[in-house]
């Protein structure tokens, strides 16, 4: 039931639908279901891929954090970072490995920094 809601909010989402149509490729090609469900934060509703990295970001809105997804290991540990108040959107930056996560709840910009997520996150204001 959950992973049905999650999936149509995905689904809605203009590179959810994307994401959704290459997992159905996948799938068929491979003719195996995928073995993989990976939990991220509460109420996903954007993601970003970086694919110099392979790293895959989930934007979520309910608990205003953004995970980090291991694309070539998806059995690793989830990383959670929290951004400003409901993440709307993140686009990556795969020359200089920055993330840019629009926050619709506080009008910020976060900026993460994905060779370092340890390092303090910067947030633009804008009016």
């Amino acid at each position: 039931m959950f992973t049905l809601k999650v999936l149509r909010r995905i689904s809605r989402s203009r590179c959810g639908f994307l994401l959704l149509c290459l997992l159905a490729t996948a799938t068929t090609l491979i003719g195996q279901t995928n073995p993989y469900t990976i939990p991220v934060g509460t109420i996903p509703n954007a993601l970003a891929i970086n694919p110099a990295t392979n790293q895959i970001y989930v934007v979520n809105s309910g608990g205003d954090t953004v995970s980090l997804i291991d694309g070539g290991n998806l059995t690793a540990p989830v990383v959670r970072v929290i951004v400003g108040s409901l993440p709307a959107d993140a686009v990556v930056n795969p020359v200089t490995n920055k993330i840019y996560v629009s926050n619709s709840g506080d009008g910020t910009i976060s900026v993460i920094d994905g060779a370092n997520l340890a390092a303090p996150l910067s947030q633009w204001t804008w009016e």
